[in-house]
């Protein structure tokens, strides 16, 4: 799953496209009182996307239930060396991803300018067990070798 970006987040339609080009199955948010993930179509004339209900663009595809979603590119104001994450308030993302499988793979995107050395969180937030900037990798939980290495 991926979030659509708005034009001051990095940009995920390249990475969907991709995605969808590897035979992917590929879901995005469409917007409510909650987040609904649905399959993204593509053609030749590229994805099938419609303003939603906040003015992001979203999916018309079939629905698809959180349950199947094993791999999800997470959004964000800011996110710290930790792993967690900034949301624009009121819980919308966190209480989407915990709808998620338990083991499924959440990783946050992000410019390097919103990385920061701690931000507050509380329970509630659901923290990234990756991060990718344009300059670097973070991994977040399980140590295996370092922490965070540099993007060649």
């Amino acid at each position: 799953m991926f979030f659509i970006s708005l034009p001051h987040e990095v940009e995920t339609i390249p990475m969907i496209e991709e995605s969808l080009k590897l035979g992917k199955r590929v879901a995005a948010p469409v917007t409510g009182e909650e987040i609904s993930p649905a399959e993204v179509t593509f053609d030749s004339g590229g994805l099938y996307l419609v303003p939603g209900a906040f003015g992001i663009r979203e999916p018309t595809g079939k629905k698809v239930p959180p349950g199947e979603i094993d791999f999800a590119v997470v959004p964000g104001l800011a996110f710290d060396l930790e792993g967690n994450r900034l949301g624009r308030g009121k819980g919308y993302y966190d209480r989407f991803l915990k709808e998620l499988k338990a083991d499924a793979f959440l990783c946050g995107v992000a410019f390097e300018c919103q990385v920061l050395g701690e931000i507050p969180h509380g329970d509630e937030d659901i923290p990234v067990k990756a991060l990718v900037t344009e300059e670097r990798l973070i991994r977040f939980g399980k140590k295996i070798g370092k922490s965070s290495r540099r993007l060649e």
